[in-house]
């Protein structure tokens, strides 16, 4: 670690170490080796080099580390951070935006209460606010709530119950996530193949497991999956269904030009199944 501080590079690197201070049986704060080679490195530290030494354990005993006083170092002794610390914090992060207490304690009840978890959920709030520069208890009931109990069963239901609207929210609400079109079309991809199948009388000779594994359907919900394929299948017939391969290869293909409008496409495409 200390030469990992101590390094210089052709040019200036700025950066920050961690390092992790576990208590070992018999040993008080440091080790009496690790801690002369702190205190020599500490006399002629590197400038670009912000060094954190993070005392984890709760009972300490500061007389243990007298010897690193006056040695360019600065004490801090933190407590367990407060969920009024982290609103008062999360205020300061959404400032330009119009935003409520109530609204943030909305999203605290679906994050764990940490910095870097709430930040990211704040970036895609305020990503999705950016026009109307306000953040609701309903933008985050959209944007964090329902995103964070999202799966695919969610998603294929709605475009299989032709209920556009609702795959429309949906997909909305994780539009903010990275390639969600292409993670998307994949669900469509294996729920089409399956309904596809189902049209094979032979499909119909297979019960439980062996139906679900054809179908590649799994878990809990596979015998609501099989209802909404089967209903779906009801409705349509295999003409039907391979325009909907149709519809689905277009969309991929579209999505890897240049610069697709992705929303546009995706709009479409949900249209489209929804109204076969």
């Amino acid at each position: 670690m200390i030469n990992e501080c101590s390094n210089l590079g052709f040019f200036s690197e700025k950066r920050i170490v961690l390092f992790r201070i576990v208590k070992k049986p018999g040993v008080k704060g440091l080790a009496k080796d690790d801690k002369l080679a702190l205190l020599n490195y500490l006399k002629n530290s590197n400038p670009d080099t912000f060094l954190i030494l993070h005392v984890q354990d709760s009972e300490y005993t500061m007389s243990n580390f007298d010897e690193f006083k006056g040695e360019n170092i600065t004490f801090y002794i933190k407590q367990e951070t407060s969920p009024e610390e982290i609103i008062e914090w999360a205020k300061e992060k959404t400032e330009g935006y119009d935003v409520s207490e109530d609204a943030l304690v909305q999203l605290l009840r679906y994050v764990n209460p940490s910095f870097d978890e709430v930040i990211t959920e704040i970036d895609k709030l305020k990503t999705y606010s950016a026009i109307t520069k306000k953040i609701t208890i309903e933008d985050i009931n959209l944007c964090v709530g329902l995103t964070r109990d999202f799966n695919e069963l969610d998603f294929i239901a709605a475009v299989m119950s032709r209920d556009i609207k609702s795959a429309l929210k949906i997909y909305e609400m994780l539009g903010l996530k990275e390639e969600i079109e292409i993670r998307l079309i994949s669900y469509l991809i294996s729920a089409f193949i399956a309904i596809y199948k189902m049209f094979d009388p032979k499909i119909k000779e297979l019960f439980g497991y062996n139906l679900n594994r054809e179908l590649k359907i799994w878990g809990k919900n596979a015998d609501k999956m099989k209802d909404i394929y089967d209903n779906y299948k009801r409705d349509t017939n295999e003409l039907k269904i391979m325009k909907a391969f149709d519809y689905i290869y277009r969309a991929d293909k579209a999505f890897k030009t240049s610069s697709p409008d992705k929303r546009a496409i995706f709009t479409a495409l949900i249209s489209n199944l929804a109204g076969l």
